[in-house]
C-alpha cells in the first residue's frame, strides 16, 4: 500500500486512530470563508494540526512509544515527497 493513501495512517497505526478517520490526502481542501475559495492543504500543515494538542486527551497523546514511531514515520514520509 502506497504510504500517501489516505486509509494508511489509520490502518498502519489502528491503536492511535481508533475511529479510523482517513489521513492527509493530495485532494485534501481547506475553503477559504471570505471568498469561498479552496486552497490545498500540505502534507506539513495536515500533520502539524494533527500533532497540536487541545486540553481533551487524545489517543495520539496516550500513544507512548507508538506516538513517537508514528511522529518518526510523519517526517520520513514529508521528506520523502516535499
Amino acid at each position: 500500500m502506497n504510504e500517501l493513501t489516505p486509509s494508511y495512517d489509520p490502518l498502519q497505526y489502528l491503536l492511535l486512530f481508533p475511529a479510523r478517520e482517513d489521513g492527509w490526502s493530495e485532494n485534501l481542501r481547506l475553503q477559504n470563508n471570505q471568498d469561498g475559495t479552496h486552497t490545498r492543504v500540505s502534507m506539513t500543515v495536515y500533520f502539524a494540526q494533527k500533532m497540536h494538542f487541545s486540553d481533551e486527551l487524545s489517543a495520539l497523546q496516550l500513544g507512548g512509544h507508538l506516538f513517537q514511531q508514528y511522529i518518526v514515520d510523519v517526517v520520513v514520509k514529508i521528506k520523502q515527497n516535499s
